[in-house]
């Protein structure tokens, strides 16, 4: 224990004789330092943008928009495939369904848009976010 007692910090060898705002702006700088390189190790890596894919049907009257970590291009096809084919209305309940029929993880996709056609008519554009907060992107990925 008196070794260690006895051995002064390096720290202190570099202070002293520094004045006490001297010795404070040191510390705030090497804490913001330490800030610094966190944010810049972490930020980058959580505001990463998932890039989206889109698919249309074959008849052109559904437009899937979707994060391809969590369907596939398998998937999205046949997900496609049974909004044709059903006669009900597209709304949350159904595409959840058909997702879940296709082997999608519900709790995997967070928020499903639809928009409906204008005009009434059947079909959709259909965007399956994985964030809500990725909803730019999905569009981006219709627009594409």
């Amino acid at each position: 224990m008196e070794l260690i007692r006895a051995s002064p910090s390096p720290l202190l060898d570099r202070t002293r004789g520094l004045s006490q705002e001297t010795e404070l702006l040191m510390k705030n700088l090497l804490m913001l330092g330490a800030i610094g390189l966190l944010l810049a190790f972490f930020a980058p890596r959580s505001s990463a943008r998932v890039k989206y894919e889109s698919r249309k049907s074959h008849t052109g009257d559904f437009v899937l928009s979707y994060d391809p970590s969590f369907v596939t291009v398998a998937q999205a096809a046949a997900i496609l495939d049974d909004l044709e084919r059903s006669d009900e209305p597209t709304d949350e309940p159904v595409v959840r369904e058909i997702l879940r029929k296709q082997g999608v993880q519900n709790e995997s996709i967070r928020k499903v848009i639809i928009e409906k056609r204008p005009n009434g008519g059947k079909g959709a554009t259909i965007l399956l976010l994985g964030r809500p907060a990725e909803e730019t992107s999905a569009r981006s990925a219709i627009n594409e």
